[in-house]
């Protein structure tokens, strides 16, 4: 099993972190875990075969965990991609009605021209995308691999969000991802004895402090974007967070309490200290801690 973070980042635009996206080689196949912004341009850095994606899952439908999917999904099967489902909850089916309802022109005009596609069936893998509702009781078994899901708590009523639970057959090596999601016990359960679990840490953890600002890109703490650096000061802002997402020690918690070996934590900005974050977790939990950043790659043999 290999997993690899292409994103680490949340919805402020990064130069260093992209959205949420994780790639993982289970079995021999590749699979893709939600796909934000610059997922694409991850893949390829990383040497990742786009064409050999045809299993895309989604936690939620916030446009840090989704904005690539068009892309990718016009642009592999422009270079040869032929199969495609994709995994999700509430809002997964009009996700996909985007490739024919914005692409329509694009697919019709290469689907004409180019000698890329292929010959007898150009439009296989464009226009006959399969969609997969994900119930929290979700399982679904491939040849080399095995999927579950998990209801989390993250905006619910509107996205009913999801973690997954990835196993691979031949070794038994596992990872859980948590998605979006404020810490809940469940999460526990749901990562018993897996061997990654990548959990978000957005909500800052007791006392923890931002960067100072002389170590914060400029951009970053100006128009527009200083209202998103001030939202943290602003005591409703920060109990929407908290309300939301984890903080690095509740992630530590439920780490030690699944007894994983490494605890990942991703879902970050270019305000937070990752020292801080890291310090936090391990000093409740006594694995590899790792604090995620894009290109970071784990093997489990």
């Amino acid at each position: 099993m290999e997993l690899t973070i292409l994103g680490s980042g949340q919805p402020l635009p990064e130069v260093d972190r992209g959205g949420a996206a994780i790639t993982a080689d289970l079995g021999g196949d590749r699979v893709l875990v939600d796909c934000g912004p610059k997922a694409v341009h991850r893949l390829l850095e990383q040497g990742v075969d786009i064409t050999a994606i045809e299993d895309v899952f989604f936690t939620h439908h916030h446009v840090d965990h989704n904005a690539s999917f068009l892309y990718f999904a016009v642009i592999s099967w422009y270079v040869g991609r032929t199969d495609l489902t994709v995994y999700g909850p509430r809002g997964t089916e009009s996700l996909v009605d985007g490739i024919e309802s914005i692409y329509d022109q694009t697919v019709e005009s290469w689907t004409q021209w180019s000698n890329l596609v292929g010959e007898t069936t150009p439009k296989a893998g464009i226009d006959d995308v399969e969609t997969v509702h994900v119930d929290p009781d979700f399982e679904h078994d491939a040849d080399g691999w095995s999927v579950s899901a998990l209801a989390v708590s993250h905006d619910t009523e509107i996205f009913d969000p999801r973690a997954y639970r990835f196993e691979e057959h031949e070794t038994g090596r596992s990872f859980v991802f948590s998605g979006d999601t404020a810490a809940i016990p469940e999460m526990a359960d749901f990562a018993a004895g897996a061997d990654v679990l990548v959990h978000e840490a957005n909500a800052l953890g007791p006392d923890e402090t931002l960067l100072p600002k002389t170590e914060i890109p400029d951009q970053y703490l100006e128009p527009p974007f200083e209202k998103y650096y001030e939202s943290y000061f602003d005591d409703d802002s920060a109990e929407g967070v908290e309300r939301h997402h984890t903080a690095a020690p509740e992630a530590a918690d439920l780490a030690a309490d699944a007894g994983v070996d490494a605890l990942v934590l991703s879902h970050l900005n270019c305000y937070r200290d990752v020292a801080q974050v890291r310090e936090q977790a391990e000093a409740r939990f006594d694995g590899e801690v790792l604090v995620a950043e894009d290109g970071l790659t784990l093997s489990r043999a």
